[in-house]
């Protein structure tokens, strides 16, 4: 009541819990021209779908369990809305209530992923989707103390990786009583592996790389360095003059 002459959109959302992503936008959908009632009009809202598939290992085949899956809906009136679930012991998950148009699902186990992006095209369309993980393998050693031999056990130690186009990731596990760590499912391409071990004042480096699906990465014997740093030679010379100063900037990040 009491509307300006003018154009008006119109927005119509269900209110049912399990149907409250079905909507309906139109855009400059009443014109009111004069004064007096606008004309009577019916709305017809589209309905909702579904979203359904499995989640599988880099081999195509093997289903991955506890898999975290993430459904972003697209579409302009629902757009940013996400759900999340997690994938049963036969890798399947389900979404309901899945606005009509585009989104996008992510799925994650660990440090690998997969998407896929599809849409729901009309109200009760079940979409059914497979996503393989990315190729994965396993990286193993174990940790020493400087001696080549005494085992380092119940620290944590890292991992860095950085699969071919994306930032770099880390993961972290804790060795086994005999120094031996394991990181499964790390992604194809260079790896660092670091461990910082304060009650022997020692600390440890090795780089290597996964560079074929299912590859188990043997670092050996990883020793960990426990000598006291000491100044070996300087150059230039300490109380040289003329020497520029480098401050934090411009410094890129290493590893």
């Amino acid at each position: 009541a009491n509307l300006r002459l003018g154009n008006y959109a119109i927005q119509a959302v269900s209110k049912a819990p399990d149907d409250n992503h079905n909507g309906i936008t139109l855009l400059r959908a009443l014109n009111l021209g004069a004064a007096g009632p606008a004309p009577d009009f019916d709305l017809i809202l589209p309905g909702v779908g579904r979203v359904a598939g499995r989640i599988l290992a880099s081999d195509g085949t093997t289903p991955v369990e506890s898999a975290v899956v993430t459904l972003r809906m697209q579409g302009a009136q629902f757009q940013g809305i996400q759900n999340v679930v997690v994938t049963a012991v036969d890798g399947r998950f389900a979404f309901s209530n899945i606005a009509v148009g585009p989104y996008v699902v992510t799925a994650q186990k660990a440090s690998l992923s997969a998407a896929a992006d599809g849409e729901i095209g009309a109200g009760g369309e079940l979409d059914e989707l497979a996503l393989t993980l990315f190729p994965s393998g396993t990286v193993i050693g174990r940790l020493v103390r400087e001696n080549g031999t005494t085992p380092v056990g119940e620290v944590e130690v890292g991992l860095a990786f950085r699969r071919l186009g994306s930032s770099l990731g880390r993961t972290s596990v804790e060795t086994d009583a005999g120094g031996i760590f394991r990181f499964p499912g790390v992604p194809l391409g260079d790896v660092r592996f670091t461990a910082n071990v304060d009650r022997f004042g020692g600390v440890a480096t090795r780089t290597g790389a996964v560079s074929t699906d299912g590859q188990v990465l043997d670092l050996g014997n990883v020793r960990l360095d426990e000598s006291v740093p000491a100044l070996v030679s300087m150059d230039p010379p300490g109380g040289s003059e003329g020497v520029p100063e480098y401050g934090g900037q411009g410094w890129k990040q290493q590893w």
